[in-house]
């Protein structure tokens, strides 16, 4: 047999695709399905990627790939088959083929299978083998994938919680971010019943991003939360006091009631809690010299590596940080001017402010 590089294969797909256009695709559909099996590496996997392009005689070309599927032995072109049925109008006789990749001994397999799956117009059907590959598959790649899927299943996006409650508890960091990519998906279908598995998503090694997203997530509860949130304000894991004054933050005024426990915050031993409190109090109360005061007299005394975050979160209080540093350099001692000066080197004010200060 003839095997030609993928440049060279690519080629002839594509002059069949030319010709096509002369002799219609009916005749290009028929010369690819009957190669495919036959074919060599390089061209079934062309021919895979470009049966989706056709919009006619679906049932036909699915009924080929599910048989292709059954004799495929290279993974990557099973792989292939499942994309190539992803791509087709999915219907439900997909659904054996796609159970078998379900099954695959190749986790890449099982991962496409999970995708294709998630595009079957049956949820009914189609959710719980889904969440069962989320729950029991061995491969992270195969878990990961379903919880990034959650977004297709939004009136049934509460489902994926009991996979997202396990997966904050591994040490793997795919499955981490996946859990939490999740949770945004499903912010609006949350309950005040879900809080503690939200809350348990701020345990995790503290990524600042990870977690501005995660109480931009939470504060979707509202105001019915700040009871639970002000407790977790007293959380012994400090990421949890942090994620809890993060959401806070969010929730603005309507949070009034929490400024005593964030209060306490400003004297934290830990960076993160006392900065996330700091935004909270600017949120709820509004700009204030004083309340600056803390987080930059610790800047005075931490590891330099803490400045790029300190600035971060002197940008995120906005234009009214510059009145704010043009008050600490008019005051009178030396400490509150050599403060203001220090925000000022950490996060500049816009030019149009300069003047002022």
């Amino acid at each position: 047999m003839v095997r030609f590089t993928f440049p060279v294969a690519a080629l002839l797909i594509s002059t069949s695709i030319l010709s096509a256009q002369e002799n219609g695709p009916n005749q290009l559909l028929n010369r690819w399905l009957n190669d495919l099996p036959t074919a060599n590496i390089t061209t079934r996997r062309q021919i895979l990627s470009s049966l989706g392009r056709f919009r006619e005689e679906q049932p036909r070309i699915r009924k080929h790939l599910h048989q292709h599927f059954e004799n495929e032995k290279i993974p990557h072109l099973r792989m292939a088959t499942l994309y190539a049925l992803a791509r087709l109008s999915p219907q439900m006789d997909s659904l054996p083929t796609i159970k078998k990749g379900l099954k695959d001994s190749e986790a890449t397999v099982r991962t496409q299978a999970c995708t294709t799956l998630s595009s079957l117009p049956n949820p009914e059907v189609v959710l719980p083998l889904l969440i069962e590959s989320g729950t029991k598959d061995p491969s992270t790649q195969v878990r990961s994938r379903v919880l990034s899927l959650s977004y297709r299943f939004q009136s049934s996006s509460r489902e994926f919680l009991p996979l997202i409650k396990k997966a904050l508890k591994e040490s793997d960091a795919i499955m981490i971010n996946a859990a939490l990519y999740a949770i945004t998906q499903l912010s609006g279908a949350l309950e005040l019943k879900d809080l503690p598995i939200l809350l348990s998503g701020f345990e995790v090694k503290h990524n600042p991003n990870q977690h501005e997203t995660l109480a931009l997530s939470v504060s979707k509860l509202g105001v019915k939360a700040i009871p639970a949130l002000r407790k977790a304000l007293k959380h012994e894991v400090p990421s949890v006091r942090s994620g809890a004054a993060l959401t806070i933050c969010y929730l603005g005024a309507d949070a009034k009631v929490a400024v005593p426990d964030l209060k306490k915050l400003l004297k934290e031993d830990n960076i993160w809690a006392m900065m996330a409190a700091t935004r909270a109090l600017w949120t709820i109360n509004g700009p204030s010299g004083e309340l600056l005061k803390p987080m930059l007299k610790r800047q005075e005394s931490l590891d330099s590596g803490f400045s790029r975050q300190i600035s971060g979160t002197l940008q995120r209080l906005g234009y009214s940080r510059a009145s704010v540093l043009a008050n600490l350099l008019k005051q009178k001692d030396v400490a509150s001017r050599r403060l203001g000066v220090l925000g000022l080197s950490l996060a500049p004010v816009p030019n149009s402010e300069e003047a002022r200060l």
